[in-house]
């Protein structure tokens, strides 16, 4: 059995990353790998359940700061001797801490080392990105193998062809449009099939641009159109102060994060992603399986149109302009079970890229050979 260690900034449903690797995690192998997580936030415990019931073990840290980096450090170190039996891949989803958990596995024997790039930017705010740009260049160094989100993510940190990459992959046939959940849903939320609903899906930061998205529904100005955003963050209360400076308040919803996507997928009508960058966002490949309408920014890799329910828009031009295409795609009746199939035919249907996952895994251990620098 191989043993592996996924490192994650978080565990819970809600975000991106922790998707991605939970949809690989159910879709793994378990007589072939033990999976255990190390991670700096737990708000939810769903994904650490399931982590449990299969043998697996979750340690949850303290963020990293400037304060405390040498703490940390040093209980990283002291996680990998700890370890009776090491492991033979570390998994790191954390560019910016990779010269920790990256160096310490090394110095234990681990000798699989394997840095996953998710974005494509070293992050948010200016003075993130100069903190960022060393320390990722530094965990570079202990990485026997690079892995990508996308080739834009794969191009911007290990430069063009240095990688492999690993899909955001889902259970398309899970996610495919479900008209009868569209409604339920939608009585949970109180609103008719009359409305139209317009989703915005993300953590509440910079990155994801949320205020463009309310800038847009002012700019609509349809009263029988509805805003709803899923995700929680810094941002939150920011982006519900601007919701009441625009008098929008009451077409919109935030609803933070939500355990079941899907059923939000199937009740919207169109799906808006204005990020400034993206690697490839799991919410994408998750709405156009559920033949959700979506429009995303320029900033988001071209790789992510993987169905005809996406098209790209550049933020540049103003929520203005956005506004034509959104009323279209709000008035259309697309066959929206054409989504999944679409998705699958692109290469993103979990059960595959799963299997071509552990058999990266075996191969790289065969390559290093077994707890051997």
């Amino acid at each position: 059995m191989i043993k592996v260690l996924h490192v994650l900034p978080r565990l819970y449903p809600g975000g991106g990353i922790d998707s991605f690797f939970i949809n690989y995690f159910r879709n793994m192998p378990s007589d072939d790998f033990q999976i255990d997580v190390i991670c700096h936030e737990v708000i939810d415990d769903t994904y650490v359940k399931e982590v449990e019931a299969r043998r697996g073990t979750v340690t949850v840290l303290d963020h990293v700061s400037l304060g405390n980096t040498l703490r940390i450090h040093n209980e990283i170190k002291q996680y990998f001797n700890e370890q009776v039996e090491q492991y033979d891949i570390v998994h790191c989803s954390m560019a910016n801490a990779a010269y920790m958990y990256l160096s310490a596995a090394q110095n234990a024997g681990v000798p699989v080392r394997i840095l996953h790039s998710h974005q494509s930017e070293y992050a948010d705010r200016f003075s993130h990105k100069i903190r960022n740009i060393p320390l990722v260049a530094w965990g570079k160094r202990f990485a026997t193998h690079n892995v990508a989100a996308s080739r834009l993510a794969g191009n911007f940190l290990f430069g063009q062809g240095n990688y492999l990459v690993i899909p955001n992959a889902i259970d398309t046939e899970a996610e495919c449009f479900d008209s009868s959940l569209r409604l339920r849903q939608r009585e949970q939320m109180g609103l008719t099939d009359d409305a139209k609903i317009v989703g915005v899906v993300g953590r509440m930061t910079p990155q994801k641009n949320q205020q463009f998205a309310l800038h847009l529904l002012k700019a609509l100005n349809d009263k029988s159109v509805y805003m709803v955003f899923l995700g929680d963050g810094d941002d939150m209360s920011a982006n519900q102060r601007l919701a009441k400076d625009l008098n929008i308040a009451e077409n919109v919803r935030f609803l933070g994060n939500q355990p079941d996507l899907h059923a939000y997928y199937c009740a919207m009508d169109a799906l808006i992603m204005p990020s400034l960058y993206e690697g490839l966002p799991l919410t994408l490949v998750e709405s156009q399986a559920a033949g959700l309408p979506a429009m995303a920014s320029t900033g988001i890799s071209s790789e992510a149109k993987l169905s005809d329910f996406v098209d790209f828009y550049n933020l540049d031009e103003g929520p203005a302009k956005w506004t034509q295409p959104l009323q279209e795609i709000l008035s259309a009746s697309p066959d929206r079970r054409q989504g999944a199939r679409q998705v699958a035919q692109s290469g993103y249907d979990i059960h595959a890229a799963a299997s071509r996952l552990a058999e990266f895994y075996k191969s790289a251990v065969n390559e290093k050979g077994t707890n051997e620098q």
